[in-house]
């Protein structure tokens, strides 16, 4: 049980973290997100006059070692402005391990 609780505690700040982000990256803009289990969780961005949305599957979401920084340093890498070139289409966010090491010193 405490693993669940774990996992549920690691997804929620993983998806603050992302909330967080999109809120500063696009200050105009609604943001909701949900849910779609068991693969995805999509955050959506409008400004009544576009619809972005970001897909982030959930194995990384649940990953144990994705930190809230490592998080917050991936999502520095031009996560915004992937979601504006792809537009309506959606962005499906896929870092690796590697994309998210912090620098020393962070």
């Amino acid at each position: 049980m405490a693993t669940l609780n774990n996992d549920v505690s690691r997804i929620d700040a993983h998806v603050e973290a992302i909330n967080d982000y999109l809120k500063k990256e696009f200050e105009q803009c609604s943001i909701v997100h949900q849910a779609d289990r068991p693969l995805t969780y999509t955050f959506t961005v409008e400004n009544g006059k576009k619809r972005l949305t970001l897909t982030i599957g959930w194995p990384l979401l649940a990953d144990r070692r994705f930190t809230r920084a490592r998080m917050d340093h991936a999502l520095q890498d031009h996560v915004a402005e992937q979601m504006r070139l792809h537009g309506e289409a959606g962005y499906h966010w896929t870092p690796t391990l590697e994309d998210t090491n912090v620098p020393r010193g962070i």
